[in-house]
């Protein structure tokens, strides 16, 4: 965990490519963004929830100087504002290329040097060789006939996808195989341990694929 965790963030470069390739083209990408700068700026009263889960980590959150010190102090009611992340939004919002201002640009070098700095990995070649793809779904088809779809590549879809094929083929079976209110939690627990290797051999598989394809 932490910042050696930390792989290219890639939802910019997702929501543009969906914008750009699904847009209606009757919305600009300065007024996509607005309203969410806007929020943050203006703030928003926090919930008693959202403070007991901020209460019960809240010594881990304010040490990390890029979360919000108000946390600290935090009450239900309170406004919260984010005025850092606003202007973060609203510089993406209005620049004349916001990929390449964060992926290849300035606030690329502030990504990359934090890293650096801080026990990371990312590179600057990671994030200005990074780019959204669309690619076919990956197809499930259930016990009952119907079908459902997802992202594939190293997405978790495909052990969800493989998960309710179990559990629907186990409640279809239930009388057979005496699927009951007490054991049906572990039968769900046994189909994810069951299903996350077919997830990590076919994201390696994958990974395996796109290695040779550079080579």
């Amino acid at each position: 965990m932490g910042y050696s965790s930390i792989g290219t963030p890639g939802f910019l470069h997702g929501i543009w490519t969906a914008y750009k390739r699904f847009g209606s083209g009757r919305i600009s990408w300065q007024d996509l963004l607005q309203p969410s700068a806007n929020l943050l700026e203006r703030g928003y009263p926090v919930s008693a929830d959202f403070v007991a889960a901020v209460q019960s980590r809240v010594h881990e959150i304010i040490a990390e100087r890029s979360m919000n010190p108000a946390y600290d102090t935090l009450t239900e009611g309170v406004i919260l504002r984010d005025p850092v992340h606003s202007n973060f939004l609203r510089r993406l919002s209005t620049a004349a290329d916001a990929i390449e201002l964060f992926y290849r640009g300035e606030i690329a070098n502030q990504i990359v040097y934090e890293m650096k700095h801080r026990g990371g990995l990312l590179t600057k070649a990671d994030m200005a060789g990074y780019e959204a793809r669309i690619e076919p779904p990956h197809s499930t088809t259930l016990p009952n006939g119907y079908t459902i779809k997802g992202p594939a590549s190293q997405s978790s879809f495909i052990a969800i996808g493989l998960i309710v094929e179990i559990m629907m083929g186990l409640t279809i079976r239930a009388e057979k195989r005496n699927v009951t209110e007490s054991n049906a939690p572990a039968r769900l627990g046994g189909s994810f341990v069951g299903t996350e290797p077919k997830r990590i051999a076919s994201s390696g598989l994958r990974l395996q694929r796109r290695r040779r394809s550079v080579c």
